[in-house]
């Protein structure tokens, strides 16, 4: 093979750029590969909030065993005590982790998703910062940009407290407005380049320092470039095949491949197979076609196991009681209603 690495990434969302962050602090040389024109994935576009229970940080008293509490009362059976024992320890290591890499994350003051279950509690969620994406020099227009949905008109980056103050129109609130608009158009220098926000929130702010720190340790992020198979030899995997412009080609690893390529909600074959609930792609909330499974079928291919595909969450439309998400209350088909079915 003509390329070789120590470790080949796919996928440039939270978890593949956090790979390849530490694989590259561990001294390997380490390539990204993202088949999309722009980094970051569904990550970048998401609300960018982590349930990291206890994390210690603003002096939390949550205890490991209060959270296994919670766990124990309300995630499925059939989840292995292996990988939960390993999310609640490794967590808070991830956050010291990335401190010392100086992206350092906020506790939020949000309630755990079933309040009322034993062990919960409303400090576990974590976030981090705005963060300046001018930062990130040549890189900052490939990262893929927010859902209109999570900024003012389409145009304006707000954090947390700015959206609340201002969709609440708490004490102060035109002041917060003034901020925030203010913030973009007296940003001379952005302005003349784009009309984008050179301050990302929410998923922004997570994508947006680490992929600083991977630039700054040289690690290349190659975009526009599809998996297409896992290569092996000797009975491990040791490359990968990929497709560019219409170009394929191999790349080897030493160590190894990390796939963090996302889910399959793109690829209406996959949804057939494996959900319970038929639904069109159609009707995929991330951006499109952006998770097709490349991951899975690679594997598959080479006859790995799976698991947890079986469960899927969906908002439903209006009318349908559940236990949506905030921002859906606000679009034209959503409704909030009593425990008897009658409307707020």
């Amino acid at each position: 093979m003509a390329e070789s690495y120590d470790v080949i990434v796919v996928g440039s969302g939270s978890a593949g750029m956090m790979a390849a962050l530490r694989a590259s602090d561990l001294g390997l040389s380490v390539l990204v590969v993202e088949k999309a024109h722009k980094y970051g994935g569904t990550s970048a576009t998401s609300g960018g909030v982590l349930w990291i229970p206890n994390h210690g940080l603003s002096g939390s008293d949550d205890s490991r065993e209060q959270t296994m509490r919670y766990l124990e009362a309300v995630a499925d059976p059939r989840a292995r005590k292996d990988r939960l024992d390993a999310y609640v320890d490794n967590g808070p290591e991830m956050l010291r982790y990335l401190k010392k890499r100086g992206i350092a994350f906020i506790s939020m003051p949000w309630p755990d998703y079933f309040a009322e279950a034993p062990g919960a509690r409303a400090d576990r969620s974590v976030v981090l910062p705005m963060y300046d994406g001018r930062r990130l020099g040549r890189l900052f227009p490939f990262m893929r940009e927010q859902f209109t949905r999570f900024k003012l008109l389409n145009r304006y980056s707000m954090d947390f407290g700015e959206a609340f103050t201002i969709s609440s129109r708490a004490s102060g609130w035109l002041r917060t407005l003034a901020r925030v608009v203010g913030r973009y158009w007296l940003d001379f220098s952005t302005r003349r380049l784009t009309r984008r926000d050179r301050w990302l929130s929410l998923g922004g702010a997570v994508i947006g320092p680490i992929a600083e720190r991977l630039m700054e340790k040289g690690v290349e992020l190659r975009l526009g470039t599809k998996l297409d198979r896992l290569i092996t030899a000797d009975g491990r995997v040791s490359g990968v095949e990929v497709s560019r412009f219409g170009t394929g080609y191999e790349i080897e690893a030493h160590h190894g491949v990390i796939l963090c390529s996302g889910g399959f909600e793109w690829n209406q074959q996959l949804r057939d197979r494996f959900y319970t609930i038929p639904g069109s792609i159609r009707w995929s909330s991330t951006p499109e076609g952006a998770n097709e499974g490349e991951g899975l079928v690679a594997g598959e291919a080479l006859g790995d196991a799976d698991e947890g595909r079986l469960e899927f969450r969906g908002d439903p439309p209006g009318g349908v009681r559940c236990r949506p998400p905030a921002q859906r209350l606000r679009e034209p088909s959503g409704r909030a209603l009593r425990e008897r079915g009658l409307r707020l």
